[in-house]
């Protein structure tokens, strides 16, 4: 007899939840217990903490966000899903439309908030326990979480019971659309992204380690950022020099003589 939810059971091209690593690390996770809702919230939380949060290229399938232990949320939401699967678990993808330039919170730094685009895509999980779908959002750790959730309420850390919506903590005001739940994003996993690697998304990467590292009190954004040049200039010289290129490209747009953007650099 096929399942009622057989359709969120399937392995895809990115969702491969049949490959190895991700059938020894769903049995891993979930060894010791028989209840479905006690296997969801064990691979949460495994997700949650042991992939770490980053911006970047989120073309990956979920066997390769497994072995690199760090993704974008859409990485984590689908080695969610993944392992769901892989424990019998039916589970799929929640799709949000949201302000690109605000969602992420206090945390994004001005300069930054001015290269982004007006609308951005993010990724949440969704399984279906005791007869209803229940949405989770892994993306952020807990390291993260610590370090900025004090100030950025979108990055409040997340923990859930098995038993109600865990979601991020995002202002209403910046969703724009939602679906959930699908069965694939496959074809959103397919699309090119925008600077989505080179230089762009390894300094977006940086900034987030730093985040995760900083051990400074900080209470806002305007606290950060001096604090995330002097990383730079000490650390990462060469995306110093990449934070001032793009000052330069700010101003110039500013006197409204924008210069052509180069491509992102490998």
């Amino acid at each position: 007899m096929t399942h009622p939810q057989a359709e969120y059971l399937k392995t895809t091209r990115f969702c491969d939840y049949d490959h190895p690593d991700v059938i020894r690390q769903a049995r891993a996770v979930t060894a010791t217990l028989s209840n479905d809702t006690d296997k969801a919230v064990a691979i949460f939380y495994w997700v949650r903490d042991k992939i770490l949060y980053r911006v970047g290229d989120w073309h990956k399938r979920a066997s390769e966000t497994l072995y690199e232990r760090e993704g974008t949320c859409t990485n984590a939401a689908n080695l969610f899903v993944a392992m769901c699967r892989a424990a019998g678990l039916p589970a799929g993808y929640g799709v949000l439309r949201v302000k690109g330039k605000s969602y992420f919170g206090p945390v994004m730094l001005p300069l930054f908030r001015q290269f982004m685009s007006e609308e951005s895509v993010h990724i949440f999980g969704a399984v279906f326990l005791e007869g209803r779908w229940i949405q989770v959002d892994p993306s952020d750790d807990y390291d993260f979480c610590r370090a900025t959730g004090h100030f950025n309420p979108t990055a409040k850390l997340v923990d859930w019971d098995g038993k109600n919506n865990a979601l991020l903590h995002l202002d209403p005001n910046d969703i724009l659309d939602i679906a959930c739940p699908v069965a694939s994003i496959d074809d959103q996993m397919l699309k090119a992204k925008k600077n989505g690697k080179g230089i762009r998304a390894l300094m977006g990467s940086t900034y987030v380690r730093f985040l995760r590292a900083n051990r400074e009190s900080v209470s806002s954004c305007d606290e950060l950022q001096p604090l995330f040049v002097k990383y730079l200039f000490r650390k990462k010289f060469h995306l110093y020099l990449f934070w001032q290129y793009l000052r330069c490209v700010l101003f110039f747009r500013r006197m409204n003589r924008e210069p052509q953007m180069v491509a992102d650099a490998s």
